[in-house]
């Protein structure tokens, strides 16, 4: 199913065929078939594309839920791992209440750091198209240089 692609209408169109066999079709009936067969290919490539797209789709949705289940794993894995942290302060003499704290704040810098670092990355300034908005601007100029 996923690797299945959808089936190519016939390039012929059999309504044209009575012009066809007689050899002495029309300009309009030649312009006719041309503009079907047109249509026909034109129909087939845009079913191809929504097969293709929806299995593509397909595999970005189990890609994502894989994502979510890794976060679950690893929101679990950084938990027990502060836990550890705690534990081997308290096995150095440290009080438990004073282990905790310090396995918690090591665990907030921690989320706040990467939280910070990916704010700063998601920011306007930094997803605009620089380069394909600078282009814009210099087409528009030549543009405007061949229009004078």
């Amino acid at each position: 199913m996923f690797g299945s692609r959808p089936r190519r209408a016939p390039f012929r169109d059999d309504r044209h065929a009575t012009a066809e066999a007689g050899g002495d079709a029309s300009f309009s009936e030649l312009v006719s078939t041309a503009l079907a067969q047109v249509r026909t290919l034109f129909r087939s490539e845009i079913e191809l594309v929504r097969t293709e797209l929806a299995a593509k789709a397909r595999e970005g949705v189990v890609g994502l839920a894989m994502v979510a289940m890794a976060a679950v794993f690893a929101l679990s894995t950084v938990t027990l791992l502060l836990v550890t942290v705690a534990a081997f302060l308290v096995a150095l003499g440290l009080p438990v209440a004073a282990s905790m704290l310090i396995a918690t704040l090591c665990g907030a810098v921690a989320a706040g750091s990467l939280g910070w670092l990916g704010l700063q990355r998601l920011s306007v300034d930094n997803l605009k198209p620089k380069r394909s908005i600078a282009q814009l601007h210099d087409d528009a100029a030549m543009i405007r240089e061949q229009v004078r």
